[in-house]
């Protein structure tokens, strides 16, 4: 698996693998309505070149995009997604741990985000924990998330004798 930076050429595969996670994945939590909504933004050609002016990283296994995401400020998890094909295949580890690593280096205390229903899960077994729950309108949809924050451990000065 090869983390890099997302580039404008694999923008078309970041904006497919956004839908298609939204719906195949995130549609066992969400309605097919809630997720057009959801995913109705993807379609402008600036969604995705938003991606090109924040810390946007991907994962790829055999020059395939097999996974996303974005920090929109040193404290702030912006996407985090998944493709369908490469659930359960240590993508999103691979990729929390990148971002984590970045955040550090950026001298962030902690990481928030809005996660999704169906993404918690995962959150939580990375030390994440909730701080509430958020409704969103989204044309004519509700979505539900929830607020979520990952504080680093503290590096304390320890003396070696």
């Amino acid at each position: 698996m090869e983390i890099r930076r997302i580039t404008r050429q694999d923008l078309p595969a970041l904006t497919e693998l956004f839908k298609r996670s939204v719906f195949e994945i995130a549609g066992r939590d969400y309605t097919p309505a809630q997720c057009a909504a959801w995913t109705l933004n993807a379609e402008n050609p600036q969604w995705a070149e938003r991606f090109l002016s924040t810390w946007t990283i991907g994962a790829f296994i055999a020059d395939q995009l097999a996974g996303f995401a974005n920090l929109k400020s040193p404290t702030q998890l912006d996407c985090f997604y998944v493709h369908p094909d490469f659930q359960r295949q240590g993508v999103g580890s691979a990729l929390f741990k990148a971002v984590s690593e970045q955040a550090q280096k950026a001298k962030a205390a902690f990481l928030e985000s809005d996660i999704s229903l169906t993404a918690e899960p995962f959150f939580r077994a990375q030390g994440w924990m909730a701080l509430h729950r958020n409704k969103i309108q989204r044309e004519d949809q509700i979505l539900i998330n929830t607020t979520m924050r990952f504080t680093f451990p503290r590096m304390e000065n320890t003396a070696v004798f």
